[in-house]
């Protein structure tokens, strides 16, 4: 039985809200155990013993195996981590939009009249192959006729989508972010984070910082994940405007909702922590209440009817 095409965006969605959470809970974490090291040093510094700190020795005596200076920076941007969570936040991009093309051609044999694939053919002896390898094979012509996979940020993605009739438009601060999410994961995969002349000039924007090497900082990062909510609900809502995805819920209303979201977001961006990583948790939290669809972050629950 066929995959329905609303499952690899719903399973998209899942991982964005899981990395949010994995990035707040490991941030949290080095907060607390910076603190921890803060205390047990100024309880060291007033009595030169380890006698007064109790119940913490053991905690502490793990910490000091760890390369605190850097864990130390670490903690203080989390420059490196966010940078890490954006290379996996591209692949949640790429495997929405690449699975539900598959899927979507295989409902009532679409690629047999998708316009994208006209020019695409099979011979009689892949005819008679299951839908699913016929698919792949259409799909690998197309994609080497048009060479899709080459064009910048949301050009992939669209082009990918075209495919199977899912492409559209698509809101100028979410193109513009998911551009600088793609340049920001190709100069970290493979550039060392050292950005080139090719991303200066697609992403102009984005400030230089001391030794030329490229920072993901908490409000990228917040705007990056209000920008994969936004995409991956239009996609949805495109699903849903096809016949493809049947449910009670108004994915176009989430979709607009989240792009006016995304814009403010960009406009306005949020800015790191004054004290404590709380705040900007909070800020993603009553994002989510407000706008984000329910299904993918209600506990328990399955988007992908």
């Amino acid at each position: 039985m066929a995959v329905p095409p609303s499952h690899a965006v719903s399973d998209a969605l899942r991982a964005v809200e899981r990395l949010q959470k994995v990035v707040h809970a490991t941030r949290m974490s080095m907060g607390i155990s910076r603190d921890l090291m803060k205390q047990a040093t100024d309880l060291r510094r007033e009595s030169g013993l380890d006698v007064h700190l109790g119940s913490l020795k053991p905690f502490v005596d793990r910490l000091e195996g760890v390369h605190f200076e850097l864990f130390l920076d670490e903690v203080d941007d989390s420059s490196y981590l966010l940078g890490l969570a954006t290379v996996r936040l591209w692949t949640a991009f790429e495997s929405a939009t690449d699975e539900t093309v598959r899927a979507a051609l295989q409902v009532n044999e679409a690629w047999s009249t998708a316009p994208a694939l006209k020019d695409c053919k099979l011979t009689l002896a892949e005819l008679q192959l299951p839908a699913e390898e016929k698919v792949e094979i259409l799909l690998d012509q197309y994609l080497n006729a048009t060479k899709v996979l080459k064009q910048p940020g949301v050009g992939r993605l669209e082009g990918v989508l075209k495919a199977a009739s899912l492409d559209g438009g698509v809101d100028a601060d979410v193109r513009r972010n998911i551009l600088e999410i793609a340049e920001t994961r190709h100069v970290l995969v493979h550039r060392d984070g050292r950005p080139d002349d090719k991303f200066q000039s697609r992403c102009p924007w984005v400030p230089k910082y001391g030794g030329g090497i490229l920072r993901v900082t908490t409000g990228d990062f917040h705007r990056f994940t209000m920008t994969a909510f936004a995409y991956l609900g239009e996609i949805m809502a495109r699903l849903q405007e096809n016949g493809l995805f049947v449910t009670a819920d108004d994915w176009r209303a989430n979709a607009d909702g989240a792009t006016a979201r995304v814009r403010d977001t960009t406009a306005n961006p949020l800015q790191p922590p004054t004290g404590s990583i709380q705040e900007w948790w909070n800020e993603t939290l009553r994002w989510k209440d407000g706008v984000a669809p329910p299904n993918p972050f209600a506990p328990g629950a399955d988007a992908s009817g």
